[in-house]
């Protein structure tokens, strides 16, 4: 859960920078700061469902252990 937290935060603070950048020096084209801020977006969806469905997987494998769910 710690690394997946780290990787969105990352995620998400490359993109806002690349956002402020495009916004104030225009390096790329516009279809091309689209599909980059797509591309951040996708990725930050699949990190944050993959740390969900890694924890509830693991917090039913403890319910198993303890013998709280059969």
């Amino acid at each position: 859960m710690k690394i997946g937290s780290i990787i969105c935060l990352a995620l998400f603070v490359i993109a806002v920078l690349i956002a402020l950048v495009q916004v104030w020096f225009q390096p790329m084209d516009v279809a091309v700061f689209i599909r980059v801020m797509i591309s951040f977006v996708a990725l930050f969806l699949i990190t944050i469902a993959i740390v969900l469905v890694r924890r509830e997987y693991l917090e039913d494998d403890q319910l198993k252990k303890d013998h709280y769910i059969g």
